[in-house]
């Protein structure tokens, strides 16, 4: 990691949780691709999980208890 990075590490820890997660959406932002082939993937790709779901291949699980069960599994002690 260059020093800049570390530098700007450093400075985001002064930085309130809503202004990390709008720099956050800046940063993924500026580093998305536009690749039509990375569109037409994941496009395949959600339709295979929607076809496997209707198959009865896979199942859903609800956004929140998934977020409850990764909160508790990485909380810090």
């Amino acid at each position: 990691m260059s020093a800049t990075a570390k530098t700007l590490i450093e400075q985001l820890a002064m930085l309130t949780a809503p202004e990390k997660i709008a720099l956050a959406e800046e940063l993924l932002a500026s580093a998305c691709i536009d690749d039509a082939a990375w569109e037409a993937a994941w496009a395949q790709e959600v339709q295979q999980r929607l076809a496997s779901l209707a198959q009865g291949d896979s199942t859903a699980s609800d956004a929140t208890e998934v977020l409850k069960r990764l909160a508790a599994e990485f909380s810090r002690p």
